[in-house]
């Protein structure tokens, strides 16, 4: 292997963990500083990244301390206008007519997930236990 082809491997390899690091900067951490205390505290045991856990954390919202409660507010709102935008067309399509539940369009969306558009599944969240 000549210096050029490791030159450039070390280029690719420091390009990847730059990209890496814009992409993991770009979503917030959870559970957030405001939130890990409460999601110790009214959900022991219950891992913070699954559905089981923020769904945990739903369920307690009358008990969060109050920045929790407005990180959590934040999130949601920021997640349903991203979802809303690249997913207009999808709901339109599959969510018209009384699709929604009080969730938004999340449920309805999750219902048709091997049907949605490209755009859609890109900005759509992906939870599992």
């Amino acid at each position: 292997m000549s210096i050029k082809s490791i030159n450039l491997a070390v280029v690719a390899v420091a390009a990847g963990f730059a990209f890496a690091g814009v992409a993991l900067a770009a979503e917030p951490v959870w559970p957030s500083a405001a939130c890990a205390a409460d999601m110790t505290k009214l959900c022991p045991g219950v891992d913070a990244h699954t559905d089981a856990g923020r769904s945990c954390m739903r369920e307690h919202r009358d008990a969060l301390s109050p920045a929790c409660h407005s990180d959590m507010e934040s999130r949601r709102k920021a997640m349903m206008d991203k979802v809303n935008a690249a997913c207009g067309a999808d709901i339109a399509k599959f969510c018209a007519g009384g699709g929604q539940s009080d969730e938004g369009p999340r449920h309805c969306l999750r219902e048709h997930e091997a049907e949605l558009s490209d755009t859609c599944k890109a900005a759509f969240p992906h939870h599992h236990d």
